[in-house]
């Protein structure tokens, strides 16, 4: 019997997840994750080729949140989320800690000359005097120039990280002018094939703050806004004085369904953190898009 033919066609029938649930073969084992309170959050038997990653979404669909804020540990060991449940030697009866609220991929520059396995592209907008120039110097090219200069049109600037278990990853950022008379037409012909946009205000001024639900329905009204769309709203200098409030910003944030970054573009540490949890969210949208289109064509 073809059992790998076997299974492709019970997919069809059977709801999503379910087939990759059942061990035709091969060993199994009870797989145990704890929450740090101590409260078990996951007890199955699962089949040795199961993946981390397998682990994680089941964990996601219990409600645990999104796996890509979610890391599973072996003792003080992050466990790699390509490596199957055999590749850890995983001890029956022993029980993994979940980790929420951490990134679970880890990022590196790199140069690499190869082909990058995902390609995102980001636009940054904002009014004049937002920072997000600056941002984009940082988080592309890890420099910061405290003169400032103003955009004219669009700036557009390129980086590669490599990420555990998903290879090369190419950044490209746009930076639109924050200029009323540049701002619609630099949006419009830069609006094809973004995956996110990040709205900029500076919290030492107020005005800049004022402005964001017109950048956002400058971009609904064109068309940019999609429902896999990541949005992300950053509020920079945060070495200065603040006129706008963490509380009053991230309010914002949550009612226009954005997540909200905090960052000093002198300081490279709070842009790349910014960064990663932006590229942490793409991935998990990449790979749930992933899913829907593998449970469409198993069931068409």
């Amino acid at each position: 019997m073809d059992l790998p033919f076997l299974r492709r066609c019970l997919r069809g029938f059977l709801r999503r997840g379910w087939a990759d649930d059942l061990a035709f073969d091969g060993p199994s084992m009870l797989v145990k994750v704890r929450q740090p309170s101590g409260t078990m959050a996951f007890e199955e038997e699962l089949g040795l080729h199961f993946k981390v990653k397998d682990v994680l979404w089941k964990l996601s669909a219990a409600g645990f949140g999104s796996p890509a804020r979610m890391t599973l540990l072996r003792g003080s060991e992050k466990l790699t989320i390509n490596a199957s449940l055999a590749d850890v030697g995983l001890i029956e009866g022993e029980e993994l800690l979940l980790v929420r609220g951490r990134g679970n991929y880890t990022y590196t520059r790199c140069q690499s000359i190869e082909l990058c396995n995902h390609w995102f592209r980001i636009m940054l907008l904002g009014s004049t005097e937002s920072g997000k120039s600056s941002f984009l110097n940082q988080a592309t090219r890890s420099t910061f120039d405290p003169v400032y200069v103003t955009t004219i049109g669009v700036d557009f600037a390129n980086c590669k990280f490599h990420a555990e278990g998903f290879g090369t990853l190419r950044l490209q950022m746009l930076d639109t002018s924050g200029q009323e008379r540049f701002r619609v037409q630099t949006i419009s012909h830069c609006r094809r094939n973004c995956d996110a946009y990040l709205v900029f205000f500076n919290r030492t001024r107020r005005e800049t703050f004022d402005v964001l639900p017109q950048f956002l329905r400058d971009a609904n009204s064109m068309g940019l806004r999609r429902p896999e769309m990541i949005i992300a709203i950053i509020g920079t200098h945060t070495d200065l004085q603040a006129v706008v409030s963490s509380e009053e910003a991230k309010e914002f944030a949550d009612s226009c369904g954005a997540s909200y970054h905090e960052v000093c573009c002198a300081d490279e540490t709070s842009v790349n953190q910014a960064v990663f949890s932006i590229l942490d969210q793409l991935l998990e949208s990449e790979l749930e898009l992933n899913r829907e289109k593998d449970g469409e064509s198993m069931t068409s």
